[in-house]
């Protein structure tokens, strides 16, 4: 005895779709691509530039100083570093030191010591005929050296850039008061 069996459709189109399956396993990573090419250099930085904002002082004599102090840093540190103060009058006039304050009636003179863990900036009223300047901030600027040759540090100012304008020193290095 034979049997046979046979499917037929009266239609030509086909049922609705089924509910979708669950996803399969994921499949192996494939190997990484070729690297691409260099990028376009980007512009000079400020991340070796720091900025130090103390409370002012009232020099009221000749050989009069103030004494500023940043911790935390070594003798290495302080040596392989470019250092610029400024001192700032309320009405916001900012002056270079060493130089003249307000009216070029008193002279100012800046030395640095390491002094265990920290440097020392000794701002010294050293002449003049004026006395009770009252500066509201001291500003000092830190440039570390990006390399050093022959033991001297060489930081990255420009030939152009003018030290004794702290707003133009402050503009190129992109630091904000």
């Amino acid at each position: 005895m034979a049997l046979a069996v046979m499917a037929t459709s009266c239609s030509p189109e086909d049922g609705r779709n089924g509910i979708d399956g669950k996803d399969g396993v994921d499949g192996a990573n494939g190997t990484d691509g070729a690297d691409g090419e260099q990028g376009i250099p980007g512009g000079d930085g400020n991340a070796n530039v720091t900025l130090y904002t103390f409370p002012g002082h009232t020099f009221e004599a000749q050989n009069q100083e103030a004494v500023r102090s940043i911790p935390g840093l070594t003798e290495q540190e302080m040596l392989q570093s470019t250092w610029m103060v400024y001192l700032k009058k309320s009405a916001g006039s900012i002056y270079p030191v060493p130089g003249y304050g307000p009216g070029g009636f008193a002279s100012y003179n800046v030395h640095y010591v390491w002094n265990a863990d920290m440097v020392d900036f000794h701002i010294d009223y050293i002449e003049g005929n004026f006395s009770g300047q009252n500066f509201e901030n001291i500003f000092i600027f830190r440039i570390e050296a990006n390399t050093v040759v022959n033991g001297k540090p060489s930081a990255k100012i420009p030939s152009g850039l003018d030290l004794d304008n702290f707003h133009e020193v402050a503009n190129y290095y992109n630091v904000k008061l």
